[in-house]
């Protein structure tokens, strides 16, 4: 098989899966944009729910959960933007989960599972009809996860990238809470719309952003600078995962770290790529 023959498979399996996932992401926005209609609530068929109107209950069995563990001074820090009164009433019913690598913290269709991330590195990721996926934004520490879901169905997944803690809230309460303080409420509709413009980008950069420069894109945004003795950045991630998170194929995504690696852009190993020349990543993502 002739070079010029890989190269035009591989555009049109680049070209299928950027429609898909636009294609996708066409679909979440039209269900956030339902979202604006409708108060915060719990719903009946919620199968991500508390067990009761005002008492704590379990969110998860399967995970490492810690009941009864939060403390109101930690949450207030973690959401500085949340009105004082209800970060006592918040951290009495939360609870906090670890969730390993890959772990899927937030379904798609989850109701009223809202959390805040304490540490890790996690995504929101959507999903075409076909199975392809694309990630709309990464979460860090102090990120506020799935306000979607107090409104309607997650139209998303929340997929933890490596060991992620996350203090999850009674999202009945916290709806509840927002119905009846203005302030708490109009954080809660900010958290919906920053949503919603991260998915609006996302959506344009699948449209009009090459692959490459989707691909220097995400590294930038998932590359952290070393805990110890300073140097690179350093980016924990596979040819395949970075091949799920931009909406591609692995080997589109192999040739073209090959091809910066070649011009001394980055350092690719096994399940770390290094970034040598940020400057030159941030010129290529644009």
């Amino acid at each position: 098989m002739t070079k010029l023959t890989i190269e035009s498979q591989d555009a049109s399996l680049e070209s299928r899966r950027r429609r898909d996932i636009i294609g996708a992401s066409a679909v979440a926005l039209k269900r956030l944009a339902g979202a604006a209609g409708r108060p915060p609530g719990h719903s009946a068929g919620s199968t991500m729910s508390w067990a009761g109107s005002a008492a704590c209950g379990p969110i998860r069995s399967d995970v490492n959960d810690h009941p009864s563990d939060t403390d109101a001074s930690h949450l207030a820090q973690l959401l500085p933007k949340l009105p004082p009164a209800v970060i006592p009433r918040l951290a009495a019913c939360a609870q906090t989960t670890v969730h390993p690598r890959g772990d899927i913290m937030i379904g798609r269709g989850a109701r009223d599972r809202v959390g805040v991330m304490t540490d890790g590195l996690a995504r929101t990721s959507i999903q075409s009809p076909q199975g392809r996926t694309g990630t709309v934004l990464y979460h860090r520490r102090g990120d506020l996860l799935g306000v979607a879901s107090l409104f309607q169905p997650m139209p998303a997944d929340v997929v933890a990238i490596e060991r992620t803690t996350v203090i999850w809230l009674d999202g009945a309460a916290l709806a509840r809470m927002a119905r009846c303080s203005a302030d708490l409420g109009w954080q809660l509709a900010s958290a919906v719309s920053e949503w919603g413009v991260h998915l609006s980008a996302a959506a344009e950069e699948f449209a009009f952003k090459s692959v490459q420069g989707r691909i220097a894109t995400h590294l930038l945004l998932l590359a952290s600078p070393q805990t110890y003795g300073g140097g690179p950045s350093v980016a924990h991630v596979t040819q395949q995962e970075l091949a799920d998170s931009i909406g591609s194929v692995r080997e589109v995504v192999a040739r073209t770290l090959a091809t910066y690696q070649r011009l001394g852009i980055l350092a690719v190993s096994k399940r770390k790529i290094t970034v040598l020349d940020d400057q030159a990543l941030l010129r290529l993502s644009r």
